[in-house]
């Protein structure tokens, strides 16, 4: 069997761009509990995790243009909440959109089958209804 390329299918979120923490607030934060998976990050990897987060830019299909915008301003808010401790987390990023609407709902099935066949939870942050529901 071949290994999944997350990299086909997903851009890397940038978390360090993103929050505006002291090192000591950070420390007891959901975001210093979470992988963030780089570009070279094997599927091995992703795989020893237990609940794996995805962004959804995708916004053809809705009328609240600016939702491309959600997935990380949903991580924003998100990751400034306190962990809930024992529990492995990875953020694979945004799902990279598609050509067409259709190619992106054919991604995103790739890479959720993916996940649910190895047993992962998987949480979609974005997206139009018709993605997420």
């Amino acid at each position: 069997m071949t290994e999944f390329n997350y990299n086909d299918y997903l851009i890397p979120f940038d978390s360090k761009n993103e929050f505006d923490l002291s090192e000591k607030q950070q420390k007891e934060l959901l975001l210093n509990s979470i992988t963030f998976r780089k570009k070279n990050t094997v599927s091995k990897t992703i795989l020893e995790h237990d609940l794996a987060i995805i962004g959804i830019n995708e916004n053809r299909n809705t009328e609240n243009k600016g939702s491309e915008k959600g997935p990380d301003a949903v991580r924003s808010e998100l990751y400034r909440l306190f962990s809930p401790g024992n529990i492995n987390i990875i953020d694979l990023g945004n799902l990279k959109t598609g050509k067409t609407v259709k190619d992106t709902y054919s991604a995103i099935c790739d890479v959720i089958y993916n996940l649910l066949l190895n047993e992962l939870a998987i949480i979609l942050l974005g997206g139009s209804k018709d993605i997420i529901i």
